[in-house]
């Protein structure tokens, strides 16, 4: 995946703040300040050779992380967009696995000068470019119908049936409900919605929909699609209790309608423009931004990476 402007916006978040301060806000930007601030060899280091490095390696891609940042928010508050705070505690619970812990991620933060509450600003900006990048995608009925033209192969399925199932805790309740099942007009729907002690499918009266042999474990579906629309099985011992399975209809191996592919297909495409977008979206937004630079040589190196 390519480098998107919400990554950019964090990974310049620490140095532009560093740059901003030590050479932005420096007396007359021309670093004069020579209070040591390290030694190298005997050699003192200055704040204001300090801030001229800073300047010179960070201070045009740090502005253009800024103006990526203004850009988004402004959009986003013609928009009406907030971060979602559950996308934010998501992200930050991936930052502290990708640290190794929560304590890590303290220790990281810390050696980088920053603080949990900057680490999550900049993670509201990231889900907020998440957020405008969105409202950019359209995917239409056309292109939905064109991957699926091209791609017809990969949208089959195997044998299939539709069943209900009920799932018990006892063998001993699983054959008490297998003897009403027996007896004529039995109503597995009704019996699973009160008595199955399965709360995936227990709501919906045991429906598991259409599956292939692949969608739940071999010991269920192997009895299962031996039997013929109408039948029940006998009692199945699983190593999640004990279960009960009908099956309403079959069909064979065979080719996925476009109905049925329809959502899985829309978010391919979302997704591919999604990763297209995050490339030149910001590029086209940066382009087109009326951005003024009064600093001559920022001017030019800001012109050099607007672009990129």
């Amino acid at each position: 995946m390519t480098r998107s402007l919400t990554v950019v916006i964090i990974v310049f978040a620490a140095v532009l703040a560093a740059a901003l301060v030590y050479a932005l806000m420096a007396p007359g930007r021309g670093f004069s300040d020579t209070a040591p601030v390290a030694q190298v060899n005997g050699r003192t280091i200055t704040r204001g050779e300090v801030q001229a490095a800073l300047w010179r390696g960070h201070a045009a891609q740090g502005l253009k992380a800024l103006a990526d940042r203004v850009i988004v928010e402004k959009l986003a508050q013609e928009k009406g967009l907030k971060p979602d705070p559950s996308r934010i505690d998501y992200l930050m619970s991936q930052e502290e696995m990708r640290a190794g812990s929560p304590q890590k991620l303290d220790e990281r933060l810390a050696r980088e000068g920053r603080t949990r509450e900057q680490l999550r600003e900049d993670l509201a900006s990231q889900a907020l470019a998440e957020q405008v990048l969105e409202t950019q995608l359209q995917v239409t009925e056309d292109e939905i119908k064109a991957y699926y033209a091209a791609h017809k192969s990969q949208f089959t399925h195997g044998e299939m049936i539709k069943g209900r199932l009920m799932v018990f805790n006892t063998r001993d309740n699983a054959k008490a409900i297998l003897e009403v099942l027996d007896e004529p007009g039995a109503d597995f729907a009704g019996l699973a919605r009160e008595l199955s002690e399965d709360p995936g499918t227990k709501a919906e009266g045991g429906d598991m929909g259409w599956i292939e042999r692949k969608s739940y474990a071999k010991e269920l579906t192997d009895p299962a699609f031996r039997l013929r629309p109408g039948q029940h099985t006998g009692i199945i011992q699983y190593p999640d209790g004990y279960a009960l399975i009908l099956v309403e209809a079959k069909k064979p191996a065979g080719q996925q309608s476009l109905e049925e592919v329809r959502d899985t297909i829309d978010s391919l495409l979302r997704n591919e423009k999604l990763v297209n977008l995050r490339t030149t979206w910001p590029v086209e937004q940066r382009k087109k931004a009326q951005i003024t630079i009064g600093d001559e040589g920022l001017r030019k190196a800001f012109e050099a990476v607007r672009g990129s």
